[in-house]
């Protein structure tokens, strides 16, 4: 996205703001073509984050940078066909008056110009969230893909929706990145249960349902010693903890628990449904999203599972009427 607001702006920069440098009218109109090929680059990612943030100002930008496409190459070809002048001046300067207004409509429902900014580049932002990870979370990531291949993929899968949940929840960077730190953990204690248990395919006995419950404390102290995923692992330690009560190690209710522990809790039991296991097979998106609005207020933070449906159903409109 940023690379292509950088070339249409530079483009345009150069197009309209300093013709004395542009030599002939071929170079003109081929800056001009470089420049709405920026922009055009620039409105694609801003409607891609839009489908998944559903912010205003996502929409606004993609709306601005689509129209000032077309306004730079009749700018650079000296008009166009059928396009009078006074139209052409008008569509640049809706093209920049239509970001402005987004950004006006979000800072009033959602006050803040740092989540907004976070919200406007998140693919970005979460890439280098994600880039930065401590060389410890890396370390321990990769012992659960080398340990259970399967929880690998499930733990990654958590840690999109939930990081996902936290953004459309307004969370800040900072409570951003650490959803995201202890989603992509959550389970690492399980490297401490054996995998006769975990691949059982049958009812586990009281004895491994006692180990198996013990992860979530075993991953929280594990995290724990390490000071740079130390935030992180109180989250860990309460992500099977129930809204209402209720839950494990500590039963702990409401907002008793982290912000972060109450979305991993719905994103994790969502991918648990949804996904095929030794003892069950995968449920339908339907029908899991059915699931975890009947624990919505028991078992689920309201709020959680409101911005979790909301996601999935964007990214899966087919299950609209379903659910």
């Amino acid at each position: 996205m940023l690379a292509g607001v950088a070339i249409a702006v530079a483009g345009s920069l150069t197009v309209v703001a300093f013709p004395a440098v542009v030599p002939n009218a071929t170079v003109l109109r081929l800056l001009a073509g470089v420049a709405a090929l920026g922009y055009v680059v620039a409105a694609l990612r801003f409607v891609a984050v839009w489908r998944f943030l559903r912010l205003p100002s996502q929409l606004s930008m993609f709306a601005g940078s689509f129209l000032f496409a077309p306004a730079v190459i009749a700018l650079a070809a000296g008009g166009a066909p059928g396009v009078r002048p006074w139209q052409l001046e008008l569509m640049l300067l809706a093209s920049a008056a239509l970001p402005v207004s987004g950004f006006i409509i979000e800072q009033r429902a959602r006050p803040g110009l740092r989540t907004m900014v976070f919200g406007l580049f998140l693919p970005g932002a979460l890439a280098e969230m994600r880039r930065g990870y401590p060389r410890e979370m890396v370390m321990l990531v990769e012992r659960i893909g080398a340990y259970d291949g399967p929880l690998l993929g499930h733990v990654d899968r958590v840690a999109d929706l939930s990081t996902r949940i936290a953004v459309r929840l307004g969370f800040d960077a900072a409570a951003v990145r650490e959803v995201m730190l202890a989603s992509q953990l959550h389970d690492v204690g399980k490297l401490f249960v054996p995998r006769a248990i975990l691949d059982k395919p049958g009812k586990l006995d009281a004895d491994e349902w006692r180990i198996v419950r013990g992860h979530a404390l075993e991953g929280a102290k594990m995290i724990a010693r390490v000071p740079e995923l130390a935030t992180a692992a109180r989250a860990v330690g309460e992500h099977h903890e129930r809204w209402a009560g209720g839950g494990y190690p500590s039963g702990a209710r409401g907002e008793a628990t982290t912000p972060a522990a109450r979305i991993i809790a719905a994103a994790d039991v969502f991918d648990a449904l949804t996904r095929a296991r030794a003892y069950k097979d995968a449920w339908p998106v339907s029908d899991a999203l059915a699931e975890l609005e009947r624990g919505k207020g028991g078992d689920f933070e309201p709020r959680v599972v409101d911005a979790l449906r909301a996601l999935v159903l964007d990214a899966e409109p087919d299950h609209q009427a379903a659910a």
